[in-house]
Order: C-alpha cells, then sequence, then structure tokens
C-alpha cells in the first residue's frame, strides 16, 4: 500500500544528510501479510504478519503452521461462539486438506464443525467474499486513513476489518457463487 509522503533527502553541507518532506508518497511501503476469516453477519478473526515479524522468523511470508496456529487459536474460539454447525470454507492456499483443518479448528475448542470446504484451484476469486469487495472496500479504507509506517498500515487494516457491518457482509456473500447455487466448478 502506498502511504503518506516520507522523509526525504536533499542538499546539505558535506558529511550530514538534510532532512526534507517531499510531496509525493513513496512507491513502496513493506508488504503486510494478512489472514482473515468472517462469518455471514460479522468478522470473526484476522491475522497480520508484517516485515519485522517475518524478518524474525527469518522467512518470505506465511507457512502453513502459521495457518494452522492462526485456525487454532484465532479462528476456533470464535467458531465456537457461533450457534448451530458450521461449515468452514477455505482458499487452496498450502494444499490444505479438509480433515487437517478441521483437526485444527477442533484442537482449538470449536467441536460445532459440520463440514470443511476447500475451494478448487482459482476458484477463489468465483467464490470467496473476501477475495474481491471485502479486501477492495478495506484497502480503500485504509488508504483514507493515510497511515505513516507498516505499524500504522497493520492497525489501520485490523481496524477497518474488524469493523466491517454484518450488512456490508451480506452483500459480499450474494455476489459470491456459494449463495448463487451456482457450481463453482463451472468456469474454471
Amino acid at each position: 500500500m502506498k502511504g503518506e509522503p516520507r522523509r526525504g533527502y536533499g542538499l546539505a553541507p558535506r558529511g550530514k544528510k538534510a532532512k526534507v518532506v517531499i510531496k509525493q508518497a513513496e512507491s513502496y511501503q513493506p508488504r503486510l501479510d494478512i489472514w482473515g476469516a468472517i462469518s455471514y453477519h460479522k468478522p470473526l478473526a484476522i491475522d497480520i504478519q508484517t516485515s519485522e515479524q517475518r524478518k524474525k522468523k527469518g522467512v518470505k511470508g506465511y507457512g502453513k503452521n502459521d495457518v494452522k496456529a492462526f485456525l487454532r487459536k484465532k479462528v476456533a474460539p470464535q467458531v465456537a461462539k457461533l450457534h448451530g454447525n458450521i461449515i468452514l470454507c477455505m482458499d487452496r492456499g498450502f494444499h490444505f486438506k479438509a480433515d487437517e483443518v478441521e483437526n485444527e479448528v477442533k484442537q482449538g475448542g470449536a467441536s460445532n464443525i459440520e463440514d470443511v470446504w476447500i475451494f478448487p484451484v482459482n476458484g477463489g476469486k468465483l467464490c470467496n467474499p473476501l477475495d474481491n469487495t471485502l479486501w477492495h472496500a478495506m484497502k480503500q479504507q485504509v488508504r483514507r486513513s493515510t497511515p505513516k509506517d507498516e505499524r500504522a498500515t497493520a492497525r489501520a487494516v485490523k481496524k477497518a476489518f474488524m469493523n466491517v457491518k454484518g450488512t456490508d457482509l451480506h452483500s459480499y456473500y450474494k455476489n459470491c457463487a456459494l449463495t448463487h447455487r451456482t457450481n463453482p466448478y463451472k468456469d474454471l
């Protein structure tokens, strides 16, 4: 994401760096890795890794173990609070199998899992309500808040995600193939 203008450097006496504020935003800001979970009525959980966290762990991004920990520690407690039997839907990232996802969530304390659906390859854009409209709306809101650095961006992303209204989520679900009773494999 592009943020606010950053301090740049200009002319200065020999051996010194002159700090100046430039009018144009820096074109690169360190990447945030984000995993999110929603229900039909509200956001459930979000997990964000910053570049500092990735450097500490010595990795380039999320790994399968990170996602398992997210499911077990953050998603499972929220799913356990939901009434009725739950069907978890997940994209094909890291080649998860349905039983792996179900085991992680059950280890986290959620016993109300009816089934786990793994989206087909390249099917997420068609049938995942997070992929298109929700992430776009959230990014627009974060850009409007003009975060100054990576930590501020992470806080703004978390706030924007967790404050998504249920009525907005309903419309995101209406535009995905999961609620249209269509075959998500038809266009693949």
